[in-house]
């Protein structure tokens, strides 16, 4: 009987976990129950060695927390699939506050992701290649929707008006070029 109820458990959360599923607080909170409860049961496991423990749906957490990370990697450009599993990571961290890292790691992975961006998009401008630093800039502003996740590690809306600013400066310069220093850059 408690192997079926862990199993049921682990699979309702498992599905919970899933790209297409969304992630209530009540889920979690009924999955943590199941944990508390079997937790209570430990000391009777003495006489109940093949039973499963709560220990089991701990590592299950873990499994899928990091599975979830890596469907992330994964999903980098889809901004809605992010926002739903940044959102899991936060429920379950609150829930299993011992999971509270994985949220951690995983905004980490996204400003990393984005800090790529904003390189790649000063490298273009400096090499003038406008049309890949919109393609750059372009991932960032899709990106403004997970700011919240990533208040103390990137700034998106910072960044973004950098990238303008020196992309103005850019356009400026170029402007008060004479058609002879325009010659000399052509020729470089």
């Amino acid at each position: 009987d408690w192997d079926t109820q862990i199993n049921a458990a682990k699979h309702a959360f498992n599905k919970c976990m899933e790209i297409s599923h969304s992630f209530s607080k009540e889920d979690i909170l009924a999955y943590k129950q199941i944990v508390d409860e079997f937790k209570s049961a430990d000391p009777l496991r003495k006489h109940l060695s093949k039973a499963i423990c709560a220990d089991a749906l701990i590592q299950n957490v873990n499994d899928q927390t990091h599975h979830l990370i890596g469907e992330m990697q994964e999903h980098m450009k889809n901004e809605f699939i992010l926002q739903t599993q940044l959102d899991k990571l936060v429920q379950v961290g609150i829930a299993f506050p011992k999971f509270a890292s994985v949220y951690k790691e995983a905004c980490q992975t996204l400003a990393k992701q984005l800090t790529n961006y904003v390189n790649n998009a000063k490298g273009c401008l400096d090499n003038h290649n406008f049309e890949e630093m919109r393609t750059n800039l372009e991932s960032l502003v899709k990106a403004l929707s997970l700011q919240f996740h990533l208040i103390s590690l990137f700034d998106i809306k910072q960044e973004i008006t950098n990238l303008e600013t020196q992309m103005s400066l850019i356009s400026t310069k170029k402007k008060k070029m004479t058609p002879f220093h325009l010659f000399k850059l052509k020729n470089l």
